[in-house]
């Protein structure tokens, strides 16, 4: 990310380091540790299909989407292009992440654009409610 990162409170600082955390899982091809990002049960609301309510860990089906990005497009990673803490609290966040996904060439074939929301359980972020969808590449 070009833009040095300023936090307002230390619920900002700490929201944005997991999402990148969780940004690094996704790119390690981690499905264990990107399912643990995400609180169960969770909201989906994605590009071309209609709100989905992810019960558990094996309705994420990680290592079919992996199959799909990397058979159909070459996917290497996503690159974050900017990461907006919109609101934190002690327990509550809502982040505007947007990401080039990026082939094994590095040229990018989409845009990411996510709207997501965190909550803190137990003492653990994760993501309560995700909103993904992929503009092209410009």
């Amino acid at each position: 990310m070009a833009n040095a990162e300023k936090y307002q409170s230390a619920s900002e600082a700490e929201v944005a380091k997991f999402v990148k955390q969780y940004v690094v899982a996704f790119n390690a091809e981690d499905v264990a540790k990107v399912v643990d990002c995400h609180h169960f049960p969770h909201s989906s609301l994605n590009q071309d299909t209609p709100l989905t309510i992810v019960n558990d860990r094996d309705e994420m089906q990680m290592e079919q989407f992996y199959q799909l990005i990397k058979n159909n497009f070459g996917w290497k990673e996503n690159q974050i292009t900017k990461l907006s803490v919109l609101h934190s609290s002690d327990d509550k966040a809502s982040v505007y992440l947007g990401m080039n996904r990026v082939d094994t060439d590095g040229a990018p074939f989409t845009k990411v654009v996510g709207i997501l929301g965190l909550s803190k359980v137990s003492g653990k972020w994760g993501f309560s409610q995700v909103s993904w969808h992929f503009p092209p590449a410009e």
